[in-house]
């Protein structure tokens, strides 16, 4: 047995293979490293998280073949906020071309133009910190271990969305039938 055929021994062979597989594992940090860290996805994808009330709402719509529905305003609303839209935006340039502006007395009425007041200057003095390098490296260590592992939990949460997905267009295809 070596470390290229451990895994897939170790899943889909038979029981000597299986066998092989584990006393492999057993003298091999790395595989060993490996089995453990395949045996805890294997789990984490069996226990998935409870659904949300929204999820399950959708599970249970989607079971009984009725359409979930998505958005909580009306189709329709979207088209007549964009028509009255339109009408106002008519509306507003008719009045500026068709109405004329009266005429009152002279053409241009004088404009006082008053010059804007300096600004006061700023006062201020320069402060210089020291930073020790290493508690800063340390610090973005931290963060960085902080943003993995939030990108891990985004990752998992956009895979089992992206499943969540494909059974929603599954439910909708055979809903056709």
């Amino acid at each position: 047995m070596n470390c290229d055929d451990f895994l897939t021994a170790s899943e889909t062979g038979s029981f000597f293979d299986r066998r092989r597989a584990r006393r492999h594992a057993a003298n091999c940090p790395r595989c060993a490293a490996l089995l453990a860290t395949f045996a805890a996805v294997k789990q984490e994808m069996a226990s998935p998280p409870p659904l949300s009330a929204r999820e399950r709402h959708l599970w249970k719509h989607a079971m009984e073949g009725a359409e979930p529905r998505t958005s909580l305003l009306p189709r329709w609303l979207g088209i007549v906020g964009g028509l009255a839209t339109l009408a106002c935006v008519v509306l507003l340039v008719a009045k500026m071309t068709i109405v004329k502006p009266r005429d009152i007395g002279s053409p241009n009425p004088p404009i006082a133009i008053v010059p804007p007041a300096p600004a006061p200057p700023i006062l201020s003095t320069p402060t210089v910190t020291e930073i020790d390098p290493a508690k800063e490296l340390a610090q973005l260590s931290q963060a960085t271990d902080r943003l993995d592992a939030d990108l891990k939990k985004l990752r998992q949460d956009a895979l089992r969305r992206d499943a969540r997905r494909q059974v929603a267009m599954t439910f909708e295809h055979f809903d056709k039938w």
